[in-house]
């Protein structure tokens, strides 16, 4: 599982965020979070993201989602099944290819300010 290479990398991961050293920060997510991070965890995330949907929607009136750091979107697609609009962002590249591409998902790094343009319900 994922988890040992968190374990490694956690050390590293941690100084270079308290350090603020972009680069290093995002090489380093980059090998935690990768292809294999993702599929593991989509697996259990599959059956509850359209429970969580529909819960949501069950709730709350809305037609809109922002996603930050949505991973590969299955949140969004599950919203997104009930005719949401969505859109999510994420650091992961690896994520972000693997999302649907039936909605938008774009690279963020949530440090700095998330601009959403051309988007009338934003």
């Amino acid at each position: 599982m994922k988890k040992v290479t968190y374990k490694r990398y956690r050390r590293w991961l941690n100084l270079s965020l308290k350090l603020k050293i972009p680069f290093f920060s995002s090489y380093i997510q980059d090998r935690v979070y990768d292809r294999l991070f993702y599929e593991d965890a989509n697996e259990l995330k599959k059956q509850s993201s359209r429970k969580v949907a529909e819960i949501l929607d069950s709730f709350f009136s809305f037609r809109s989602v922002l996603d930050i750091g949505c991973g590969c979107g299955l949140y969004l697609e599950g919203l997104h099944r009930l005719g949401k609009e969505v859109v999510g962002c994420d650091s992961s590249i690896d994520a972000i290819r693997m999302a649907s591409k039936e909605f938008t998902v774009f690279y963020s790094d949530v440090t700095r300010p998330i601009i959403l343009t051309g988007n009338s319900i934003w």
